[in-house]
């Protein structure tokens, strides 16, 4: 009421001379009081030359982003905010959840008073990450490519070291590095920073370690492997495979590629300098190398950069087959000797041991070993300078008198049937049976386990095979599958690797319906299926499907319920409930050669089978009618819709139909590679992929095709996209690459893995999956990146 009388006063005093003097007087008789003092005379609440928004860059679609500016939440100001998704808010502070992930323009409009305004923006990625949280992935926190099956990887595991009972790492494909701290339980990522192969990994103490792999690929950590940095090994062989790896003290080792290269370093691997002697057989505590060669005797330096000096050579009538090295000073060979004066036994088991470090060695035959120089050792080891074991001939001896005598130890399976033995400790011993079996005795042959695990199939006797002690209990490693026993053998876990029934078969196609539930299909004839992204897969196999080859298997679905599959050879199946059943319709013809299908719409359907010979059906794959016979060797189709489709096959051959299948005419592909599969992303645009890195491209609906170059020479088997802009072809080898321009360039992309991959699938620009041998399954929610 003051304010508004005052603006009176101020307006009536213009007006009239005699009113003014009144006027005047009230007014600044009310001024007085303090009158005149109201908010409209500050003005309008200012505004500042710029407006920040507050909120986090990246949010997850099935969580609220919170959003706020530097302006508060002052009611005198009106707030505007554009989500970029068509969502809008007029709150000071607001809340939003993405319904998609994708990335947003974010605008706010903060008017005052007067009219005046600010705008700001800001982007917001969404994605959902809740699909690979807590996964191994090939980028940082939880980006790149992520494992969701197996778990925690599936790459092939090649090599396992443990410092102590409960520290150990594991190395493998792709670069794949894990470590655990509880002794084979829990496995947890390290970023290798590379994706060579890693076939060895050793660790001087807790801290200190180096990690070796293909192509010359060395890495070397001092904080646990929490970071590790790439070194130069100088190899010169061409991809310098199997790389192993030997660790003397925390600044020296020795490299050996897998073409018997030897490299050593003395400071750290800073320099690593070629070694003249072969790859040492032990090292000795005070950093004394043994050699040994079954025809070159035992060889011994005390510096890997000199030539390894013989201290026990071979001659005429000597066998050398075995050798043991305790310390810098004792050490056996096991071999024979032939005697022609004695036609019992013309080559007598022989024993030579050191006690000098090889300065001189005494040579004897232990009477206690019979005839068994006729056979060469699957297993010899001593654990002290009296200790140790030998494997030969089916029969396992003991000696605790540094070999003089020789004691059979009473094994659990038949004599002959031990293959080989995996010396644990002074007590502790693994034995493997040629039938594959694994025994286990904890105090030096006294008692034997079995360990025998669940739906593990029985081993070959020619499988690596490793048996560890940790504090976890018993690890027993399968080829690339390592399982964990806390109970001594009677209960296991698989803690590495994929299921043993997978190792064959390939999930060649993935479906998903929504961000949520999917299906994927192997071409061995088993169906994997998805209702929370990926975190979860259940397996169950399909009725009358075996093992096909060739990625030959495919999903497709025209509605939330009704959908086809060609599965494990046995023909094109059906479901109308989603697939949880399928059924081969009684009036089609399983053909196990099919190799791929597509369905324009509900009803009308392509088939074509390795021979060329394609079908078409007019009621949902019911029945199917032969159209024509292309080429042999066909492995692709797509139909733009019911008279427009394209095949593509070997030799880079691709044929082209405008009248239903009915007649096909040749197209040139430019490219003599064997095609695997084609797609189209509309009317006119479409892509086709097949070997050594081809993928080609065409712009009018499959008449012309012009080859687009790819960062990699790997087989490629499958190209997706999202949109018109984002897509991604997938390879061997774990080759990713994508595109973001519609693909006019592509980029290689790191998917963590070796591993074959066969398919991909995506939801939208950030959400994907891939499939691809051994049941492996891929997931990003970052496109990739």
């Amino acid at each position: 009421m003051i304010a508004r009388f005052e603006t009176r006063c101020q307006g009536e005093g213009v007006r009239t001379n005699r009113l003014a003097g009144v006027l005047s007087g009230l007014c600044l008789l009310l001024s007085g009081c303090g009158g005149g003092g109201g908010d409209d005379a500050a003005g309008p609440t200012p505004l500042p030359p710029a407006v920040t928004i507050s909120s986090a860059s990246s949010v997850d679609v099935d969580s609220a982003a919170q959003f706020s500016s530097d302006l508060g939440s002052s009611s005198k100001l009106s707030f505007k905010w554009d989500f970029g998704d068509g969502s809008s808010s007029t709150e000071a502070q607001p809340s939003h959840q993405y319904a998609t992930a994708g990335e947003f323009n974010v605008t706010l409009t903060v008017t005052n008073e007067s009219g005046e305004t600010r705008t700001a923006a800001f982007k917001v990625t969404a994605s959902r990450t809740a699909m690979v949280k807590s996964a191994v992935c090939s980028g940082q926190a939880q980006a790149g490519w992520c494992w969701q099956r197996p778990l925690p990887v599936g790459n092939v595991i090649e090599d396992i070291t443990f410092v102590d009972a409960s520290n150990g790492w594991a190395v493998g494909g792709g670069g794949q590095m894990l470590k655990t701290s509880d002794g084979g339980l829990n496995w947890t990522p390290q970023a290798s920073g590379v994706t060579a192969r890693l076939s060895s990994v050793r660790f001087s103490n807790s801290m200190t370690g180096w990690a070796a792999g293909d192509n010359g690929t060395v890495l070397r950590t001092v904080d646990g492997g929490a970071h590790w940095t790439q070194q130069a090994a100088g190899f010169n062989s061409f991809g310098s495979t199997g790389t192993s790896l030997t660790i003397i003290d925390p600044s020296t080792a020795v490299l050996t590629s897998g073409y018997g290269e030897v490299r050593y370093t003395k400071n750290s691997g800073n320099d690593w300098l070629p070694a003249s002697g072969p790859s040492p057989a032990a090292v000795a505590a005070n950093g004394t190398l043994w050699y040994f060669a079954y025809y070159g005797g035992v060889l011994k330096s005390t510096d890997p950069a000199h030539t390894p000096v013989s201290v026990l050579p071979s001659n005429w009538g000597t066998s050398f087959q075995a050798a043991s090295f305790v310390n810098d000073s004792h050490a056996w060979v096991f071999g024979t000797t032939y005697d022609s004066g004695d036609p019992a036994t013309y080559y007598k088991p022989t024993l030579w041991r050191t006690v000098d470090g090889g300065a001189t060695w005494s040579q004897f035959v232990p009477p206690s070993l019979g005839s068994s120089g006729y056979y060469s050792p699957t297993g010899f080891r001593f654990f002290s300078a009296t200790n140790g074991w030998l494997l030969i001939a089916g029969t396992l001896y003991r000696t605790t008198d540094a070999g003089t005598t020789w004691s059979a130890l009473t094994l659990p399976t038949p004599a002959g049937a031990v293959y080989a033995g995996e010396f644990i400790d002074d007590n502790t011993l693994a034995l493997r049976g040629q039938d594959g079996a694994v025994w286990l005795t904890r105090d030096a042959g006294g008692a034997w386990t079995r360990l025998a695990v669940p739906g593990e199939a029985t081993q070959s006797m020619y499988d690596a095979l490793r048996v560890r002690i940790t504090a976890a209990g018993v690890l027993l490693s399968y080829g690339s599958r390592t399982y964990l026993s806390a109970d001594g053998g009677v209960s296991w876990q698989r803690v590495l690797g994929g299921a043993p029934e997978e190792a064959t078969g390939a999930l060649s196609s993935l479906w998903f319906f929504d961000a949520k539930k999917g299906l994927a299909v192997s071409d061995a004839g088993w169906l994997l299926s998805t209702a929370d992204a990926g975190l979860t897969w259940t397996r169950r196999d399909m009725p009358n499907s075996y093992y096909y080859g060739g990625y030959a298997s495919r999903l497709q679905f025209s509605s939330s319920t009704d959908g086809w599959m060609l599965s494990g050879g046995t023909g094109i199946k059906r479901t109308t409930d989603g697939g949880q059943s399928w059924w081969t319709s009684a009036g089609s013809i399983p053909d196990s050669s099919i190799v791929d299908f597509h369905f324009v719409d509900a009803n009308r359907g392509f088939n074509v089978n390795y021979n060329g010979d394609l079908a078409t059906s007019t009621d949902a794959g019911q029945t199917w009618t032969k159209l024509s016979t292309l080429r042999y060797g066909v492995a692709g189709l797509r139909f733009i819709n019911a008279n427009e489709g394209v095949v593509v096959g070997t030799n880079g051959y691709v044929a082209r139909t405008a009248d239903g299948g009915l007649t096909w005419s040749l197209r040139p592909s430019g490219v003599v590679d064997h095609l695997r599969r084609v797609m189209f992303q509309t009317a006119t645009v479409g892509w086709a992929v097949g070997t050594s890195g081809t993928l080609i491209q065409t712009t009018d609906g499959g008449m012309t095709w012009r080859r687009i170059p790819v960062p990699t020479t790997a087989d490629m088997n499958d190209v997706f996209f999202a949109d018109a802009l984002h897509g991604w072809a997938v390879g061997t080898g774990g080759a990713v690459v994508s595109t973001s321009d519609g693909g006019a360039t592509w980029t290689l992309q790191p998917s963590g893995t070796n591993r074959n991959l066969a398919s991909a699938y995506f939801v939208d620009t950030r959400t994907g999956w891939l499939g691809g041998e051994a049941g492996t399954v891929l997931a990003t929610a970052t496109a990739g990146h």
